[in-house]
């Protein structure tokens, strides 16, 4: 695992727990959690709906992201020990990349639109800033 990513990972772990720690974590036994949970019987998960199909590039784009995001997680669910670390630490670099790649998109989008107001206001002859 590289240096900066172990770096970021570290840092929101830490971030993570003084933000959310309001006690000590306790785990609790198979036969607490029997108790706590009786035996119900477990359903089927609700199929999901039918994908509509993308009607944008952009919509597409994110599709392919989000499948990539599932994989991800599919690998760190079953990831154990240092492997898990590393599962963690290429689904937290995916989410920012995402991330980063979503405002980057949307301040291009803005700045356009900014542009296309500014034009037809100087051709409506109105006096901008």
């Amino acid at each position: 695992m590289s240096s900066p990513r172990l770096t970021l990972l570290t840092t929101i772990l830490m971030c993570a727990g003084t933000l959310g720690a309001k006690g000590t974590v306790s785990a609790q036994t198979a036969e607490e959690h029997k108790q706590h949970h009786p035996a119900v019987a477990v359903e089927a998960p609700a199929p999901a709906p039918p994908a509509a199909s993308p009607s944008t590039a952009k919509q597409a784009g994110s599709t392919a992201e989000d499948d990539t995001l599932n994989e991800l997680m599919a690998k760190m669910n079953a990831a154990t020990g240092a492997a898990k670390m590393d599962a963690m630490a290429d689904v937290l670099t995916a989410l920012v990349a995402k991330q980063q790649a979503m405002k980057c998109g949307m301040t291009e989008e803005m700045t356009a639109k900014m542009k296309k107001m500014k034009s037809q206001m100087n051709a409506s002859g109105s006096d901008a800033p």
